[in-house]
């Protein structure tokens, strides 16, 4: 069975330089992977649940720690050792497929980021978006994160059941949100263009579903699943209705979005 431990804020999983043959699969929480640098550490990435660290170790791709791997919130994580790779692969097709699962995320996470820095300048973002309740908090690891190219979609990680399920066509969250909700897609929201390209809208996934924008509700109306957003500050709040995600997202100025009833 595989190993499941709890970890904690501040916890160094992984230190760079240690010879170990492990990998962790992060079931809950978040983590930042480190590379030592002068001063200060450079950030490789911040990852989340159903993604893995380690991989090179366990492949044995590389005989010592590239990177130091510390923990941003408690969490837990599934332990996978040589030993338990071989029993995956030499068992049924759906034992191994968590572990495909989670090298085929890293993959596409690491594609994902190469893309994005291809397509747009990070330094000249369409929006800023910030946590604002304990959940959006998980999502984003405390921060607030720039909206780097468009569409920039919301979405639950859903790890696959089957092998088929790995080659299904599927792009990555930018923002994964870590819940169990089954009511929540793995592209819940997206915020786009609108269709005359002078600003910003939201996209539902699922017409009906539960969201308000500046507390008030979508409109309940079956072909409308966009909702353009006039104003520079906006407060989205979605998912379950008894415990959902809130976030703000503050439009920049190079939207040319009416700003004479945004709010400071």
């Amino acid at each position: 069975m595989p190993k499941h431990h709890p970890f904690h804020q501040g916890e160094t999983l992984i230190a760079q330089g240690d010879q170990e043959a492990i990998a962790y699969i992060i079931r809950t929480g978040w983590v930042q992977v480190q590379r030592a640098g002068n001063p200060q550490p450079t950030i490789i990435a911040t990852l989340g649940p159903g993604e893995i660290v380690g991989e090179l170790g366990l492949m044995g791709l590389s005989p010592t720690r590239t990177a130091s791997v510390v923990a941003l919130t408690d969490g837990t994580m599934e332990v996978i050792d040589r030993t338990t790779m071989v029993r995956l692969a030499n068992g049924s097709a759906s034992d191994i497929v968590p572990l495909l699962a989670s090298l085929f995320s890293r993959l596409q996470s690491l594609q994902q980021q190469n893309d994005h820095r291809q397509r747009t300048p990070s330094d000249h973002p369409y929006a800023t978006i910030t946590p604002d309740n304990d959940l959006a908090s998980q999502a984003l690891c405390g921060h607030s994160v720039p909206v780097t190219h468009l569409p920039w979609v919301f979405g639950a990680y859903r790890p696959p059941v089957t092998v088929s399920d790995l080659f299904q066509p599927d792009t990555p969250a930018d923002i994964r949100l870590p819940t169990p909700d089954p009511t929540i897609a793995a592209n819940h929201l997206t915020l786009q263009h609108t269709s005359d390209g002078d600003g910003l809208e939201l996209l539902l996934a699922h017409t009906g579903a539960f969201l308000l924008i500046d507390d008030e509700p979508l409109p309940k109306v079956p072909a409308t699943s966009t909702v353009a957003l006039r104003n520079n500050h906006h407060r989205i709040v979605f998912g379950s209705p008894a415990d959902p995600y809130a976030f703000i997202i503050r439009l920049h100025p190079r939207m040319g979005i009416a700003s004479a009833s945004s709010r400071q």
